[in-house]
């Protein structure tokens, strides 16, 4: 085929199928970590006993060039870079990522989204998102240190089923690479603020060890990391975000491994388990702000337990056993059981909320969400179709279980009752190439679901109402369609539409029930939330200039919102949303060591808030970012390399009748330059990161979204990481 595979960003199609692995294969365009680095295609040529890292993302081993939609890669280089500076998920994707939204900085997904949605994060395929009840804790349940690379796929889908209304975020583990003999790997990093603080000093340690041995893989280790004290600009304190949870002065240990054996040339078994805890140390007492006169909250020492309970804390386990083969019955097989166990805890609060009796006094209270999921995913995969040249299909389905619930951690109370919810989900996907250089493809799954809710008792606080449960139901068709076209040596232009969806949040509604009579069946609509995305492109590769430019719409008729009707009655509303975006990526390859570059994302989304059929408001800071631009350079001078970036968040104003009238309308922009170095010497790779290096004074983009002075917060200020890494 014509088609030629691209750089830095490449394309998926987005369908109704799931991402699996990176497949390695070599190629004679060298390695995706060369192309992005910018080493000239000459060069490239060069060396082609090299590895090329080719997505399989959507179940169907293929070059990127054939996918019609936008994915960004993030390489192990890459991603190195970023952890040096700030080794959260959110702090990755904020910088590398166009259209992903600034880190909270908290231990919380608010405010972070993906081209104005909310992303689906998940390991090795496995989906971190808890759609029935969503404490917005899914970046925190693996370190990064365990990560070989990142795909991120924009813009709504099905790939995953549930949950990807803005986009997949897809954190592929770390592969074996010792063959014969075991490798080791120690990695230490020092954190401070430039004051260096003794309360901000923070260190994380990790150890990796993998092997190869005939037809057996394995690789494994531990990461614990401790969190500092956080500082701003101004050498004062980080406020404190009670309830959701504070990242800062806490500490996380991480157990990873991923073993395999190749049965024959055609067959592999491979079993993944990973165990992250993360929890605030609870030795901090939060100190309300005053927004008004402009000081930030901050915090002073102590023991937080009388005023917020128990710290926040997660504890995931996610655990994976993959099944494939290469020559089932002329084809592809590809089978995987996955299981998850999440807890989170939330710290809580004195408050009348948590009263033992209706109207009854306050009482310390604080709610954690419970969650297992289990599942299997199978496809299978055939070329030429019926004999055409050219042709592949793709048949598979998925089945899931998810029982979450939500309850009161120091009165051992029941806030949400447990639910179900339970899936089923064949799907089909066809593509076919034809004249050398157009390549059109379709697919659709079909999602079938079953909610199932016993009867409960809602708190005092809701009157004790009793609620009848039940057993609703939903079915969807969800399709999609891309179309490929390589119009010459350097450009290639795409097109595409994809349906997303998602559950509204049932538990958030059936916890605040307060009138009798009610039951589940009647009351709760579990239809999803659809979501349609189009999207066109053009990649191109001139000379020594490389990039990609992308338009999108994304539309949802019945979008989710909790509203209570005259009856006090809650019930999800289903309002119409449209939003537009494009995306610009541009790099300039200015030798074999060095790249410039600059991506810029803009998106402007708008609601129907009365009902009309109109959209007419703005989406809010808090559900869409600003626009943003990051430059960068990334280079290497003897033994050192480097990457230099700013970051340009630009201000923005919400429009429209229903917009806020408070300060949440307007979000104040702000520029931030991080610079991360590495030196190779014989003994070590030794690092520094510095976040924030012009030490810029800031209001996060989080605070922005809020009008409480408790939640009146700083950025974190020029911040330094120390690293030391060996292999042996």
């Amino acid at each position: 085929m014509a088609l030629r595979t691209r750089h830095t960003t490449i394309f998926f199609l987005l369908g109704a199928i799931a991402p699996q692995y990176a497949i390695a294969q070599d190629t004679d365009q060298g390695t995706v970590q060369e192309v992005e680095q910018g080493i000239p295609q000459e060069d490239v040529q060069a060396n082609k006993e090299v590895e090329h890292i080719i997505v399989t993302a959507s179940r169907m081993e293929k070059p990127a060039n054939s996918i019609p939609n936008t994915v960004t890669i993030i390489d192990s280089e890459l991603l190195g870079f970023q952890v040096a500076i700030d080794d959260s998920l959110a702090g990755i994707l904020e910088k590398t990522v166009p259209g992903f939204s600034p880190s909270s900085q908290k231990m919380t997904g608010s405010a972070e989204t993906l081209r104005g949605k909310n992303p689906l994060y998940m390991i090795d395929g496995i989906s971190q998102h808890n759609s029935l009840r969503d404490g917005l804790r899914d970046g925190f349940t693996i370190d990064s240190d365990f990560l070989d690379h990142i795909e991120v796929v924009q813009g709504a889908n099905a790939i995953q089923g549930i949950g990807a209304t803005g986009g997949v975020v897809n954190l592929v583990t770390k592969q074996a690479s010792g063959n014969g003999d075991w490798n080791n790997e120690i990695k230490t990093r020092f954190t401070t603020s430039d004051e260096l603080e003794s309360d901000s000093f923070g260190y994380k340690v990790t150890y990796i060890g993998d092997i190869k041995l005939d037809s057996f893989d394995f690789v494994g280790g531990i990461a614990v990391h401790e969190r500092g004290i956080f500082f701003d600009a101004n050498g004062d304190r980080v406020g404190f975000r009670t309830a959701q949870g504070e990242l800062q002065d806490s500490g996380s240990t991480d157990l990873f491994l991923k073993t395999g054996y190749n049965i024959d040339d055609k067959q592999r078994l491979q079993l993944m388990v990973n165990t992250y805890e993360l929890e605030n140390n609870g030795s901090l007492i939060p100190v309300t702000g005053d927004r008004e006169e402009g000081i930030y909250a901050t915090t002073v020492d102590g023991d937080s337990s009388e005023s917020v309970g128990n710290p926040a804390k997660n504890e995931v386990t996610t655990a994976s056993l993959d099944y494939s083969h290469k020559g089932f019955y002329g084809g592809k097989f590809i089978s995987q059981i996955y299981y998850q166990d999440y807890s989170a805890l939330y710290e809580g609060s004195v408050s009348t909320r948590w009263a033992l009796t209706p109207g009854g006094d306050g009482v310390m209270d604080q709610s954690e969400i419970e969650s297992d999921k289990y599942g299997i995913k199978l496809s299978y995969e055939m070329s030429n179709v019926a004999g055409l040249e050219g042709s592949r299909a793709l048949l598979g389905y998925d089945y899931s279980v998810d029982n979450t619930s939500q309850t009161l951690a120091q009165t051992n109370r029941v806030w949400v009752p447990e639910m179900s919810l339970i899936t089923s989900s064949p799907f089909m996907q066809l593509e076919y190439e034809f004249f050398n250089s157009w390549l059109i493809s379709a697919g659709a799954r079909y999602e079938s679901a079953d909610l199932d809710v016993d009867d409960f008792v809602t708190l005092p606080t809701y009157n004790n109402t009793q609620v009848a449960g039940g057993k609703p139901s939903y079915t969807e068709t969800l399709v999609n369609v891309g179309l490929v076209y390589e119009l010459n040596d350097a450009i290639t232009l795409y097109a595409s539409y994809s349906e997303g969806f998602d559950m509204p949040d049932v538990g958030r509604v059936l916890r605040a029930l307060d009138s009798p009579g009610l039951d589940v069946d009647t009351l709760v609509d579990v239809e999803p939330v659809i979501t349609d995305n189009t999207e066109v492109g053009m990649n191109f590769e001139v000379g020594d200039w490389g990039g990609q430019v992308s338009l999108y719409q994304s539309q949802t008729d019945l979008g989710s919102r909790l509203a209570a009707d005259e009856s006090g009655i809650y019930e999800v509303q289903r309002e119409k949303q449209e939003s537009w975006g494009y995306d610009v990526v541009i790099n300039y390859y200015l030798n074999s060591n060095w790249t410039l570059g600059a991506n810029y994302s803009k998106i402007n989304g708008e609601y129907d808030s009365d009902g009309d059929g109109e959209v007419d408001t703005d989406l809010n800071n808090a559900s869409q970012a600003p626009a943003r631009l990051n430059a960068f350079a990334i280079g290497e001078f003897n033994n050192i390399k480097g990457k230099l970036q700013v970051s340009h968040l630009f201000d923005r104003t919400q429009h429209g009748i229903a917009a806020y009238t408070d300060n949440r309308k307007e979000f104040e922009g702000y520029t931030i330059v991080d610079l991360s170095l590495n030196y190779q010497a014989d003994f070590g790779l030794f690092g520094i990161g510095i976040e924030n290096l012009l030490n810029e004074d800031y209001e996060t983009l989080y605070s922005q979204t809020q009008n409480l002075d408790d939640r009146y917060f700083s950025g974190r200020g020029r911040t330094i990481s120390l690293s030391y890494s060996n292999k042996f």
